[in-house]
């Protein structure tokens, strides 16, 4: 009995527990740190490009966190590698350029399944690009519908974006073009990320400290609160797996184990008294 007590507890105390998706956001002020989605506390892990906009930041599948980090005098953007523990820079790659000509990029996002980056630049109306990670080389896929702003994959792989001009759009990333119609979001938005655990979706504002939710369906948006600052792009990371940890089910049954092994220690003391 007190073996398969154990045995049961152990087991039960193993069962991974899915806990919630990191929430991280950068500013123009070149923060980056960790957006509570409830109630939009910013708390500030590092500043990895002091006085420089972090203007996007991706993490990818192999758990790495991309930013670019813009100049304010010139149209170039900088593609980093961020320590999403600490907010530190970990590596400078490059310039982000196509050939000889250097982007503008106002935000990043990584492809499910790939971990392709894909970015949007501040054209009127946005060009869509991919980024080589290792160079900072950028790749055209084409010309969007919708002003610059912010960029996100849904979990099941399907792209939106995002404007500064109140627009909201899904995306072709094999070429660009709005699936469906832009929609308006009575909104201006720049940041944008989509949660992996449940699909909710995530807007920064452009000319404001606010957060917002945005309907995927329809585009549109629901005050969350004010960050404190003026956010430039969020993201999340997967959903991560923690133990031990039990739900309120897993520590009932595990009470229930505990008593039962209780009674039957007290049965075995009696019988041995008598």
């Amino acid at each position: 009995m007190r073996a398969r007590t154990v045995m049961m507890v152990g087991l039960l105390l193993a069962v991974p527990v899915r806990s919630r998706a990191t929430m991280y956001r950068s500013d123009y002020s070149g923060e980056f740190g960790t957006l509570n989605p409830d109630t939009a506390a910013f708390t500030v892990l590092g500043t990895p490009v002091s006085a420089h906009p972090l203007s996007g930041i991706c993490l990818d599948m192999d758990g790495r966190m991309w930013g670019t980090s813009r100049t304010s005098s010139t149209p170039t953007t900088t593609l980093i590698e961020i320590n999403p523990s600490t907010g530190g820079l970990i590596n400078s790659v490059g310039i982000i350029k196509v050939g000889t000509v250097q982007l503008n990029i106002t935000d990043l996002a990584c492809q499910p399944g790939t971990g392709t980056l894909f970015a949007l630049d501040s054209s009127k109306p946005s060009n869509l690009y991919t980024i080589d990670k290792a160079t900072g080389a950028a790749t055209l896929i084409g010309t969007t519908a919708i002003q610059r702003g912010g960029l996100g994959f849904a979990p099941d792989g399907r792209l939106f974006a995002v404007s500064v001009s109140d627009e909201f759009a899904q995306l072709d990333p094999a070429n660009a073009q709005t699936i469906g119609s832009v929609l308006d979001t009575d909104t201006c938005l720049d940041g944008f990320a989509i949660r992996p655990d449940d699909g909710a979706a995530f807007a920064t504002q452009c000319d404001g400290d606010g957060l917002y939710r945005v309907n995927l369906a329809t585009g549109g948006t629901d005050f969350v609160g004010a960050m404190g600052d003026y956010g430039a792009d969020v993201e999340f990371s997967p959903a991560g797996v923690r133990a031990p940890a039990l739900s309120g089910t897993g520590l009932g049954v595990v009470g229930i184990a505990l008593l039962g092994s209780g009674v039957w220690l007290l049965r075995r003391r009696g019988q041995r008294a008598a």
